[in-house]
């Protein structure tokens, strides 16, 4: 078993000797729910609906000039920005990604070694404990250095905020 810690959501290890290695599985991941949910500049506070701070389409406000009414907007709040975690590993091989927002069908190696939809509230603690661990075959039998990410569903970083991102992984050789 390997246990890594960090507080930067991409970083690499590099191993004293080389570790015998054919497949890698993830254990146990634990890190707190801490990634700001609407990005700051996003929006700013209104104090007063009939004036207007920013583009009134960010919050997706439709300002009414006559003051009052009913307010539906045309545009969708994205108030959680991050719907998936995925950790990312470059030794990996056999896991794709697809980014359907891009207009691409097309495949792409992904070295996404798993992949959850945080269910923790934020402020609180993420532990990912895989009943039946999946394991990814490595494209090398030595390993010497291992790459690890934290990104979302967009292949964006995770803003860890200075929290610990905590990662045990299965080994076979």
């Amino acid at each position: 078993m390997i246990s890594i810690t960090s507080t930067n959501p991409e970083f690499s290890v590099n191993f004293p000797s080389p570790v015998s290695v054919s497949e890698i599985a993830l254990a146990k991941l634990r890190i707190y729910h801490s990634w700001p949910n609407i990005r700051s500049s996003a929006f700013e506070i209104h104090d007063n609906w009939s004036k207007r701070k920013q583009q009134s389409n960010i919050l997706t406000y439709n300002n009414d000039p006559n003051g009052g009414g009913r307010h539906i907007a045309p545009n969708n709040v994205n108030i959680s920005s991050v719907i998936a975690l995925n950790l990312v590993c470059d030794v990996i091989e056999g896991s794709y990604q697809i980014n359907q927002s891009k207009q691409s069908n097309q495949a792409q190696q992904g070295y996404i070694l798993y992949s959850f939809a945080p269910t923790a509230p934020p402020g609180f603690l993420i532990v990912e404990d895989p009943v039946n661990p999946v394991y990814m075959r490595c494209h090398t039998k030595l390993l010497t250095r291992i790459n690890i990410r934290l990104t979302d569903q967009s292949n964006n970083l995770i803003d860890l905020r200075g929290e610990v991102l905590a990662i045990s992984l299965f080994v076979k050789s």
